[in-house]
């Protein structure tokens, strides 16, 4: 399989630091949404087990969702008490102890505003997106511009690992 489109010259990869298919993980991917996902669901799962499998995640259920502006702010108003527009949502389920439990919504309109706005490839924004949910539902925290910095750096770890710089 081939992420790379024409206009790109980025090339994404996915490396084999750990055997991610050795974990009992399992990831579900829904597109929700009016808009095409600018990667596969299968590759979106690959990257969700490796970056799951690298911040020690082995077993759980993580379901990947992508829906539409509209049901975002009425999510983000219902459950975090805000009125916009956000491009990640993420709940985690699972008692103390128990395999992860969680549940990740995102939403690609807003992500491709923000690529645009950023001047990147939305398949660029995308991935640090992806990313940015799946390491919220790891514990890391983006409240603080300390705790803001370090997930930066986490992500952008993350995607040097995929070969998205």
């Amino acid at each position: 399989m081939s992420l790379k489109s024409s206009k790109e010259t980025n090339k994404m990869k996915f490396p084999s630091l750990r055997d991610e298919t050795a974990s009992n993980l399992e990831i579900s991917v829904l597109n929700q949404s009016d808009l095409d996902l600018p990667l596969s669901k299968d590759a979106i799962q690959k990257i969700a087990l490796h970056v799951l499998s690298e911040e020690n995640i082995e077993d759980g259920f993580v379901e990947l969702i992508y829906s539409n502006p509209d049901e975002m702010i009425r999510l983000n108003s219902e459950f975090l008490k805000e009125t916009y527009l956000t491009d990640n949502i993420a709940f985690r389920y699972e008692e103390e102890g128990d395999p992860m439990e969680a549940t990740i919504i995102q939403c690609p309109f807003r992500i491709q505003e923000q690529a645009t706005d950023l001047g990147i490839l939305f398949k660029h924004e995308f991935c640090r997106v992806l990313i940015h949910g799946l390491l919220h539902i790891c514990g890391h925290e983006d409240q603080t511009e300390e705790q803001i910095r370090r997930i930066r750096q986490t992500e952008d770890r993350y995607l040097d690992a995929l070969g998205i710089s």
